[in-house]
């Protein structure tokens, strides 16, 4: 959850991507060598991610979307959200993915493929329930995101180097974490909990500040870095530091006064009178 796995980033994406079962993909890992000690290093992970669903559901003996509905969907009343591939199609109203060509954008399918890892690409939303559910994060409806899940959700687990050289991010990022499936974010000293994520054809950037009371939610039907751009440019402004007061110095202006020669001083009377004749 924490993304500390040791593993090379995003192991085998290629592999879903391609459509390969699950259990052949699963098989594989055995084959990579960690790159650091368990939760010691920071390796993103869609497929070991998605481990947590079959952990669930044995746990909790509930399929993972019938879990989602009951703890997420219903309870925040997100009537258009679901999971799955057939849940998505059966939508009459649902956006069509673009990827760019060289002649421009183009409408493409939505691929199956990533609907076999619903924890980390499953889930259907329009940007009105997206809504709700970033409220929530934020302590909205305690009674279905408690304040002691979404503090251990957004506590820093590891540090996330590599975010810090991203170029849209960098100017004000001073430093980086992920948490359970939230990056954590130090602005200028103030927290930024985000996450973004991208298939063929859509993107997705998800954003808010507790201490500005503040979220962003952008859902785009085209895989563009126009949503990145746009969420950095928008905190950045927002976390832009107050300009300081421009202390005016009150400039004293002297009187000039008129230094007067002893020579120049009118006398009552003459120092000579003439006498007279």
């Amino acid at each position: 959850m924490s993304q500390s796995s040791s593993l090379v980033h995003n192991a085998y994406d290629n592999l879903i991507e391609a459509n390969y079962p699950m259990a052949k993909i699963i098989d594989k890992f055995k084959e990579i060598d960690p790159m650091c000690r368990l939760g010691k290093c920071y390796g993103y992970q869609n497929v070991l991610y998605s481990l947590i669903q079959p952990v669930i559901e044995k746990s909790t003996s509930s399929s993972y979307v019938d879990l989602m509905h009951n703890h997420i969907f219903d309870p925040l009343k997100m009537e258009r959200s679901s999971l799955g591939y057939d849940a998505f199609l059966e939508t009459p109203n649902h956006a069509e993915p673009h990827v760019l060509t060289r002649k421009g954008w183009v409408k493409t399918k939505v691929k199956p493929s990533y609907y076999k890892i619903l924890p980390a690409a499953g889930v259907n939303a329009s940007v009105a329930d997206m809504s709700k559910w970033i409220l929530a994060q934020m302590g909205a409806f305690p009674d279905a995101y408690s304040p002691a899940v979404i503090e251990m959700v957004t506590t820093k687990r590891i540090r996330t180097r590599k975010e810090m050289r991203k170029r849209n991010w960098r100017s004000i990022l001073k430093n980086a974490h992920y948490g359970y499936g939230w990056r954590i974010y130090d602005v200028g000293g103030e927290e930024l909990v985000y996450h973004d994520g991208s298939v063929a054809g859509f993107r997705t950037e998800v954003a808010y500040s507790k201490e500005k009371d503040l979220a962003l939610v952008i859902l785009l039907n085209a895989e563009t870095k126009m949503g990145s751009n746009l969420n950095a440019e928008f905190w950045t402004e927002i976390f832009k530091p107050e300009p300081k007061p421009k202390v005016v110095k009150a400039k004293i202006v002297r009187k000039k006064t008129t230094r007067i020669a002893r020579s120049m001083v009118p006398r009552d009377k003459p120092s000579l009178i003439p006498a007279s004749e």
